[in-house]
């Protein structure tokens, strides 16, 4: 006798018929009349008279239906509660960006397979929308925003690369000074973007005023106004991760044109073990971008 033998009589006592219990259970009939006749033989009892269209309990059928039924209940109550408390344990982590940014994904999926006890909340928005201290456990950020009253870690430096279409005259050169690029039209996030604020301070520190002829919104736009060769842009690299194939992407060596990303969270919070967990897989997982990325791209014929 075991467990299962005991659920599958359960479900012919309430089902009262052999087939139907069959095709509740998904298993053959014959498979479950051998199993009941076998349970019968141990219990040395018969637990169900053979009446037309199907079966009725016997009065020790009743009595063993009515203790094995309330002890399977008992048994599933147990299973779940460890369920119930196993559900409680998963944690969960707010994270807010104030970047628009391709490496968060691939960020959020890795965390997710590698601490699947650990839930993340992620939303996106700008500096001026971060919630207040309590409403979110981190948030990731570029050193080119205010960032306030908040503790943070750096985890990498990120550079922006000049990103033209492949048949430009500047696609010749591996880098370039800003002031280079002064000649040619550009494109840009909205005005209002940060990106656009440091882009302009940038071509300002280059002592030239940008030519803007288009403003998008979203980095795909941007993506196909370059390769239609309608302008170039200043973009950064692991946050912007625009396809090279139709592009070439020139590294800027004078002004310096860089930003670093950080993870921040509220000045005096102690770290739980999820928020622990999640700030060292942080710092783990962007190690590899620390090295210079730009400086891997193919190299040019030229370096200006």
């Amino acid at each position: 006798m075991n467990l299962l033998h005991l659920r599958y009589f359960c479900v012919i006592a309430q089902h009262g018929n052999m087939t139907r219990a069959a095709q509740a259970l998904h298993i053959s009939q014959p498979a479950l009349s051998k199993m009941l006749h076998q349970l019968e033989q141990e219990l040395c009892h018969p637990l169900f008279y053979r009446v037309p269209g199907g079966l009725r309990l016997t009065p020790a059928g009743i009595r063993f239906y009515e203790k094995v039924s309330a002890g399977l209940e008992l048994i599933q109550a147990g299973v779940d509660e460890l369920y119930t408390d196993s559900a409680e344990q998963v944690q969960t982590l707010r994270v807010f960006s104030c970047i628009n940014a391709a490496f968060l994904p691939p960020l959020y999926l890795a965390f997710q397979k590698a601490a699947p006890h650990i839930q993340l909340e992620l939303r996106r928005g700008s500096w001026k929308e971060i919630p207040q201290a309590g409403t979110f456990d981190f948030f990731f950020a570029p050193s080119t925003f205010p960032l306030g009253p908040y503790q943070y870690t750096d985890l990498f430096e990120e550079e922006f690369v000049l990103a033209v279409p492949s048949q430009h005259p500047l696609a010749q050169f591996q880098s370039i000074d800003l002031a280079q690029a002064a000649p040619y039209p550009f494109i840009t996030m909205g005005t209002t973007a940060p990106l656009s604020q440091y882009f302009k301070a940038l071509c300002c520190v280059a002592q030239f005023t940008p030519k803007i002829i288009a403003e998008c919104d979203t980095i795909s736009t941007l993506q196909t106004f370059l390769e239609s060769g309608q302008g170039i842009s200043l973009v950064p690299f692991h946050s912007a991760k625009l396809d090279s194939s139709k592009l070439r992407l020139i590294r800027i060596h004078s002004p310096r044109c860089s930003r670093t990303i950080r993870l921040c969270w509220p000045i005096g919070l102690t770290f739980s073990p999820a928020e622990r967990q999640f700030h060292s897989f942080c710092e783990e997982y962007f190690a590899p971008f620390r090295n210079s990325p730009a400086a891997e791209q193919p190299q040019t014929e030229k370096d200006v």
